[in-house]
């Protein structure tokens, strides 16, 4: 049985919790199905694994290495774990606009057992990210003028409904989360949407600003032409 838990173990921190584990979770809280001792002992989340396990799918295994040992260092002890989305967005909430009691959330492909800060980490650095996503200097602007609100108010909401959160664990995870954004940024994906002679801007927590900066360098940007801002844990 040992040799069987390692094997799922080591599947389990290579892909995300999936929905019918979720569901088996689901039916141990309601029914008393004694899943408990699996669920501690196979599907507890250890980030770092998780975090190896992609790097090296993206052939990036020996990369990244002061960013990892700071993740490695600043690790959170574990917390009481919930069912975390994995990708929580407004792309993956479906909802009648005359209902709002209608919304439904979609895609849980991604979807693990963490921390509460693991999920609104990732939500909020979406967001933080969008202003660098518009069409223009003046949507951008208008977008990095509303970004807080719209990160505080979304915090503030999920406090109120699901409790006080941890700011060290929601700073950890943000960092965490850009480096696996970061990771994915890969020279090939960035290339074709280069233009010649505009301003590119990097935005994200000082590992991921580095390396951002260092492949457009690699790319024959100008580091004149190279704007950051840099946010969440520098050291």
């Amino acid at each position: 049985m040992d040799g069987q838990t390692a094997v799922v173990e080591e599947a389990l921190q290579r892909e995300p919790l999936h929905f019918t584990v979720i569901i088996l979770l689901i039916a141990d809280i309601v029914f008393g199905l004694g899943l408990a001792v699996f669920a501690e002992k196979v599907l507890a989340f250890r980030p770092m694994a998780v975090m190896g396990c992609g790097l090296a799918a993206l052939g990036l295994a020996e990369r990244f290495g002061a960013e990892r040992a700071w993740l490695a260092a600043h690790e959170p002890p574990p917390g009481p774990p919930v069912v975390c989305h994995g990708d929580f967005q407004p792309a993956v909430v479906r909802l009648d606009a005359s209902d709002l009691g209608s919304a439904v959330i979609v895609d849980w492909s991604s979807a693990r057992l963490a921390d509460p800060e693991y999920d609104l980490a990732l939500t909020t650095l979406m967001f933080w990210s969008v202003p660098y996503l518009a069409d223009g200097i003046a949507q951008r602007k208008m977008l990095k003028t509303v970004r807080e609100m719209i990160v505080d108010g979304y915090r503030a909401a999920y406090e109120a409904a699901a409790g006080p959160l941890d700011p060290d664990r929601l700073c950890y995870w943000g960092a965490y989360h850009a480096l696996a954004w970061a990771a994915r940024l890969a020279a090939a994906d960035l290339e074709p949407l280069l233009v010649e002679g505009a301003t590119a801007y990097v935005c994200g927590s000082a590992g991921f600003a580095e390396a951002a900066s260092r492949l457009l360098v690699g790319l024959g940007v100008p580091v004149a032409d190279i704007r950051v801002e840099r946010f969440g844990p520098t050291g």
